[in-house]
């Protein structure tokens, strides 16, 4: 059993990101300090013990957290109405995630780029190539029903 006790040390600032790297601590102790922002960064912690008492935590408790039996909040300032649903194209935990092979989607140029793309790109009207959107040539015989402004 593992645990880190950094109650009761005027600790200030937000909880880091290093923290999510101690993967085999099962009880945290951090309460009676000054700590600010979320607790998101213990969310994937197997954790028995979580206290996180009287500091200055805000937003939302994670689902995960919230179902550990010795889990102590008060003192702080939680947000109670409904977490935000989760940004778009987030996979649903415990879900794989499904990918097409069928189509490469540009999602570094952002969602309304890439579905430009992919619908030129479906059509037959273009070759992508990179981050090159490159014009097909089509023969004057397939034009009949195209518009030869293309």
């Amino acid at each position: 059993m593992c645990f880190r006790d950094l109650s009761s040390n005027v600790l200030t600032g937000d909880l880091p990101e290093s923290f999510s790297s101690l993967t085999s601590v099962n009880n945290i102790y951090l309460q009676s300090n000054q700590f600010t922002g979320t607790i998101v960064v213990l969310k994937n912690f197997p954790l028995q013990n979580l206290n996180v008492a009287n500091n200055r935590f805000s937003g939302w408790i994670p689902g995960n957290l919230k179902k550990i039996n010795n889990l102590q909040t008060d003192g702080n300032s939680w947000t109670t109405r409904p977490a935000p649903p989760p940004p778009p194209f987030t996979p649903l935990p415990g879900r794989p995630v499904q990918t097409n092979n069928l189509l490469p989607i540009a999602t570094h140029l952002g969602p309304i780029e890439g579905v430009r793309k992919s619908i030129l790109k479906i059509s037959g009207l273009c070759k992508i190539k990179g981050n090159i959107l490159f014009r097909k040539v089509i023969p004057c015989s397939h034009r009949l029903l195209q518009d030869c402004s293309m």
